[in-house]
């Protein structure tokens, strides 16, 4: 019998696969988000103390969902994740957000957006892994 936990993670990912293949089709990103009235802190940092840090060369903000702005919600997500050969960031994984399910599609989007340094080791380019990434939604007040 699987666990509540297992579940929940199982039923996360699906909504979010759902609401990317819908949000993609149905609306543009101009309907969905309102970029007024926020204020982004400075880029997130990734994060990882076992390694150096890596530079990030095609950065995006990510958007504000209109629902959390009218109702002046704000939250954070925390991500982890890979970085391929290519520099693209890959096996997203969410660790953690509050509150749940509120930005975590506009912060899993926005970092696959992202593109950073390649690792080369003698002139081959390298996977890099276990990267963590916090992004935080404020509203400027």
């Amino acid at each position: 019998m699987p666990s509540v936990m297992f579940i929940g993670v199982i039923l996360r990912k699906i909504v979010l696969s759902l609401f990317f293949l819908l949000s993609g089709c149905q609306i543009t990103p101009d309907q969905m988000y309102d970029y007024s009235k926020v204020t982004y802190n400075d880029a997130p940092q990734v994060i990882n103390e076992e390694a150096p840090a890596i530079s990030v060369y095609k950065m995006v903000e990510p958007p504000y969902p209109t629902g959390a702005l009218k109702n002046g919600i704000e939250g954070f997500v925390k991500l982890e994740f890979d970085i391929d050969e290519k520099g693209k960031a890959i096996n997203i994984e969410i660790i953690d957000s509050k509150p749940s399910y509120m930005f975590e599609a506009v912060s899993l989007r926005t970092l696959m957006e992202w593109d950073f340094s390649r690792l080369v080791v003698d002139g081959v380019p390298q996977k890099q892994g276990h990267k963590n990434i916090e992004f935080k939604f404020e509203i400027d007040k």
